[in-house]
């Protein structure tokens, strides 16, 4: 038998390539969401490399009470870096103005 929460449908997937939304999956178990992730993994990889394309997004919604409610994710990548093949999260900094 599978862990209760992976029998849980209460997880998505939503993968927009920089051109169109290519996987919008609701009520998914946490393996299949995961296994989406898996299956799109190369051309995330390869959309996130491309000079032409607009920023990628990806996201493995998780805990969702209905499947509208996206409130908490496991992945959530806007515009990631690649190295090594890699997605890589950009870090955000944050500037306020100088107190003089």
């Amino acid at each position: 038998m599978n862990k209760l929460n992976d029998e849980k449908r209460n997880c998505a997937f939503q993968y927009y390539n920089g051109s169109k939304v290519a996987v919008d999956e609701v009520e998914l178990t946490l393996d299949e969401a995961k296994q989406l992730f898996n299956d799109w993994y190369e051309d995330m990889v390869d959309c996130a490399e491309s000079a032409w394309r607009a920023p990628i997004e990806v996201a493995i919604w998780v805990n969702m009470s209905s499947p509208d409610n996206y409130k908490e994710t496991l992945i959530h990548f806007h515009d990631p870096l690649v190295e090594n093949g890699i997605l890589v999260e950009r870090t955000p900094t944050y500037y306020r103005k100088f107190k003089l």
